[in-house]
């Protein structure tokens, strides 16, 4: 249950802009490090939460900036998957599994993780894109796969998704991701900008 909560958090924290405080959430145990997160941005308790429970660690070698504006990228969403799965490091650690993401980098292990796992596909030259900003339905696809390892994930209305504006704009292949977002209430309005790029906040 708790990483399920951890899932709904970073989906809501990445996708919409729903206060938190509805929710129960762990504080970390220390400071938060991240210069550029305050205590009166909306997304603060999200972030205190991801950083307690080592989802995020920041985005420079200093672990000081968290880059609340900055999209995110395939690799850092593989990344950000790969611990809240909790998996081992050192057994995905060691030779790529794709030509453009190096080997023995701190991408490595998640890249092939999620690989592995079935969560991320390369494109048709076997490159996995790894600095390619993510849109909201490659996000929500890589989600979903992840959450139907986890979870029970079969509550899936088609109409729900639907009654978007945009839905047609949606690819074949993250259809039924997107309607689970809506179903879980992940995104809601009148337009779900399937296209757009979702940032770290």
């Amino acid at each position: 249950m708790k990483r399920f909560i951890s899932i709904l958090l970073l989906a809501m924290m990445l996708l919409t802009a729903v206060p938190f405080s509805s929710f129960s959430i762990s504080a970390a145990d220390k400071a938060l490090p991240f210069t550029d997160v305050k205590e009166t941005d909306w997304f603060y308790e999200a972030v205190d939460y991801t950083y307690a429970n080592g989802i995020f660690k920041g985005t420079n070698s200093a672990g000081t900036l968290f880059s609340p504006s900055n999209a995110m990228t395939r690799a850092q969403f593989a990344t950000t998957l790969f611990r809240l799965s909790g998996a081992n490091e050192a057994d995905y650690q060691g030779e790529s599994l794709f030509p453009d993401v190096p080997s023995n980098d701190w991408m490595t292990a998640a890249v092939n993780w999620a690989s592995e796992k079935g969560y991320v596909e390369g494109n048709n030259k076997g490159e996995f894109m790894p600095s390619k900003t993510l849109n909201r339905q490659t996000l929500a696809t890589m989600l979903y796969r992840y959450a139907k390892d986890e979870y029970d994930t079969s509550k899936v209305r088609q109409t729900a998704f639907d009654r978007f504006g945009d839905a047609s704009d949606t690819a074949d292949w993250a259809k039924e991701a997107m309607t689970w977002m809506v179903t879980v209430e992940l995104i809601n309005g009148t337009g779900a900008n399937v296209k757009g790029a979702p940032t770290l906040a």
